[in-house]
């Protein structure tokens, strides 16, 4: 942001921490010759509500992060059907969505219900599945501030997951122009 000061402008450098976590989950199937549609995806045990307030800001670009006092709130389930998803090749889609930093309980669960063609003759009959996943038994069972964490759902015979995380980086750039309200501009 250029702040004016007369003709002169200065520049301000706001730095944005993401507060909350970006878990992603991306279906793929390993052979394309099988029809399979997602029926549904089920997160279960998540926390999906919380109060949070900055116990410690950082300095802007020593590395650190914010430290967070989170209060978390009640758990509910998640479904997405099959509408989120667009298929493209063997990738049969992702989703992904902002959640509140948490550790996750043993009763967190991943579940996904899917449809297989097998003899791909358009029946009107395929063969139904489920699996459903512990997510606490895969890395990382915290859902932190700031990372994105991707969870790979690969089906063939069954349905296999991985778990993957990383820093949650945007890059851009924002200018503008903040000009003083009318009562302060004397």
């Amino acid at each position: 942001y250029k702040v004016a000061d007369g003709p002169n402008y200065r520049t301000v450098i706001l730095t944005m921490e993401d507060a909350k976590a970006w878990p992603e989950i991306v279906v793929k199937k390993e052979m394309r010759e099988h029809t399979i549609i997602i029926d549904s995806i089920t997160l279960k045990n998540i926390f999906r509500s919380a109060s949070m307030q900055c116990e410690s800001q950082a300095i802007a670009n020593s590395g650190e992060k914010n430290i967070w006092m989170i209060q978390l709130q009640g758990t509910n389930d998640l479904k997405y059907f099959n509408k989120s998803f667009t298929a493209n090749g063997n990738n049969l889609g992702s989703m992904n969505f902002l959640a509140i930093p948490q550790q996750l309980t043993s009763s967190a669960e991943l579940k996904i219900s899917y449809s297989v063609d097998e003899d791909n003759n358009n029946d009107t009959d395929p063969t139904q599945y489920t699996q459903t996943f512990k997510l606490f038994n895969y890395r990382p069972f915290v859902w932190e501030s700031g990372n994105k964490i991707t969870y790979t759902l690969t089906i063939n015979t069954g349905v296999s997951l991985r778990a993957e995380i990383a820093d949650w980086k945007d890059a851009g750039y924002t200018e503008g122009v903040i000009l003083p309200s009318a009562q302060n501009a004397n």
